[in-house]
């Protein structure tokens, strides 16, 4: 796992933008943000990862996981679960904003370098086009 402290057990290694994040009880915690929160210098530019992480205590909105600000985000998320995506990073920071008003958790983040040239199929298995 590349990033720190993804389990959120203390309150360091992440930058929250306002004071509508924060960290405490395990977790990343959002009230009715816009805002991000993000890990610097955790990803490559130009390389492939595989993010998975859990929103807990989902009330509102939507949050999205990005590589970084913008430039490939992840899917918007709106409902409890544990997500996998596969990004390619256009810069080294890992980011979560909150799209649209977001009330929620954020836990358990994993981040992993993938080999290669990945790509998804039916039901998000990786795997690499350049593989014999």
């Amino acid at each position: 796992n590349l990033v720190t402290n993804g389990d959120f057990a203390v309150d360091s290694n992440w930058i929250k933008e306002s004071d509508e994040w924060t960290i405490s009880g395990g977790s990343a915690n959002a009230s009715n943000t816009l805002d991000n929160f993000f890990q610097e210098n955790v990803v490559e530019i130009g390389k492939y990862y595989q993010v998975t992480y859990t929103v807990t205590n989902y009330s509102a909105g939507t949050v999205r996981v990005e590589l970084p600000a913008n430039a490939n985000p992840g899917i918007e998320r709106d409902a409890n679960g544990t997500y996998t995506e596969i990004l390619l990073s256009a810069g080294t920071t890992l980011m979560f904003e909150g799209r649209t008003a977001f009330t929620g958790s954020i836990d358990n983040v994993i981040v992993k370098e993938l080999n290669g040239f990945p790509a998804v199929t039916s039901g998000n298995p990786a795997f690499s086009s350049d593989a014999p």
